[in-house]
């Protein structure tokens, strides 16, 4: 149907090196901007034009930017995706692609996926997942983000940076384990 969003969950085990997360998958939104923007136009006059913003990168930004904020996530930023393997054990992640388009690899070398993704895609990566940059266009840049810190108004969770190292866990695996969901 064409008013419905494609969503595609993937659920990560751990392979060993990685604690993935067996509980919570990992959310694909396929050009969820685009759906979301037209989505707001239906319902207020002064929307983010969506064809607008899927011709200009900045406007894609921010548009980006006040999904997530509207959202209740924080601790915002703007760049890449690293292109080495690494999670993170204290907060989920949410990612929006606002410009080219790349090969992400979520849930590491041993079981994991190669996920497109292109401008106007949201990726939320549950805690635990690794995640790299296997390849992208030059273009390629998207907006981060986090979970709001359960029980606050405006704390938003510094995330750890965890790369598969044996001495991370089991600390990585009981922080995960705490995390509600996003």
């Amino acid at each position: 149907e064409k008013d419905k969003m494609e969503v595609v969950d993937i659920v990560f085990e751990d392979d060993g090196r990685f604690p993935n997360n067996a509980r919570l998958p990992l959310l694909h939104y396929k050009q969820a901007l685009q759906h979301l923007c037209q989505q707001q136009q239906q319902q207020q006059q002064h929307a983010v034009d969506a064809d607008a913003a899927a011709d200009d990168d900045e406007q894609m930004a921010q548009a980006w930017e006040a999904v997530v904020a509207r959202n209740e996530w924080g601790g915002g930023w703007r760049d890449s995706v690293y292109d080495y393997h690494h999670y993170h054990s204290n907060g989920h992640e949410f990612l929006g692609v606002y410009a080219g388009s790349a090969t992400v690899l979520m849930g590491g070398d041993a079981k994991g996926k190669g996920v497109v993704v292109s401008a106007g895609d949201g990726i939320l990566i549950p805690a635990g997942v690794a995640h790299k940059c296997l390849q992208q266009s030059k273009d390629f840049k998207v907006i981060g983000a986090y979970a709001r810190i359960e029980g606050t108004s405006d704390q938003y969770y510094e995330v750890d940076m965890c790369y598969g190292k044996p001495e991370e866990r089991p600390g990585a695996d009981d922080r995960i384990a705490r995390l509600s969901r996003p």
